[in-house]
């Protein structure tokens, strides 16, 4: 371990003996992440051309794309990152537990995931279809490309598509059913967002709550939580705080 580790190490423990002189907390909540991204499944027959439209055309932001049953769309535009899946690695994939950041862990918030073959799971869809067509879930379905005979969906023109998708996709929950958002399931979270509430996914960025009340940490104290955490979690085993990601923690004191 480096002499900055030893010192932060110092530090940190100074800050915590100097604590005991404090009121004690009763809650405390600590959750550094790398910040949300977003997820849109294509569904339906005509699902295929708006994905080409879309990667065609793509906004400023990373995209990347997931793609089930082994299918290669013919243009792959301006794709940042591409996964394929084939038929078995579809069937067999358990989407109430998947978690994108698994397949595509640098992505970060603002940045695009766009899935399809994927008519079934807990994301945001648009739906590209011919009348007669259905959603599984109308609950996850935020927007139709022209008029689909969707009920309570939104119409948008193709053209107009890649706006909609910016400034109406929610950030993707971390899918730790946490609360802190204030819903029970990172689902409910999402249905309300597609819906047009302004919800926010607490537990994908950097905040700290103090007795259950989240409280705001300016620039210069998250830039040294992160480096007296790390510092501590240094000296345990079995931890590489060089390839760390995110972390969770929650103190007691009573």
């Amino acid at each position: 371990m480096s002499w900055v580790y030893h010192l932060t190490y110092l530090v940190m423990l100074a800050l915590i003996i100097a604590h005991d002189f404090c009121s004690p907390c009763v809650y405390k909540v600590l959750h550094l992440n790398l910040g949300g991204l977003r997820v849109v499944a294509l569904v339906g027959s005509r699902s295929v051309s708006v994905f080409e439209h879309l990667v065609g055309n793509p906004p400023e932001f990373k995209v990347c794309a997931l793609i089930g049953n082994g299918f290669v769309p013919k243009s792959m535009g301006k794709i940042n990152k591409l996964m394929v899946l084939s038929k078995e690695e579809t069937l067999n994939m358990d989407l109430d537990k998947f978690n994108p950041k698994e397949m595509f862990p640098n992505l970060r918030e603002g940045d695009f995931l766009l899935m399809l073959g994927f008519p079934r799971g807990a994301f945001p869809k648009v739906f590209a279809g011919i009348k007669g067509e259905h959603l599984d879930d109308m609950s996850f379905g935020l927007a139709q490309v022209g008029n689909m005979g969707l009920e309570g969906i939104r119409e948008v023109s193709l053209d107009d598509l890649w706006e909609y998708l910016l400034n109406t996709v929610p950030e993707y929950p971390a899918l730790l059913n946490c609360g802190l958002c204030g819903f029970k399931t990172c689902n409910e979270y999402l249905k309300k967002a597609i819906g047009g509430e302004n919800v926010k996914c607490l537990s994908n960025h950097i905040f700290l709550s103090v007795d259950k009340k989240v409280v705001e940490i300016n620039p210069f104290i998250i830039k040294q939580l992160k480096v007296l955490i790390k510092a501590y979690l240094s000296t345990l085993k079995g931890i590489d705080v060089d390839k760390m990601k995110e972390l969770h923690m929650k103190l007691d004191y009573g």
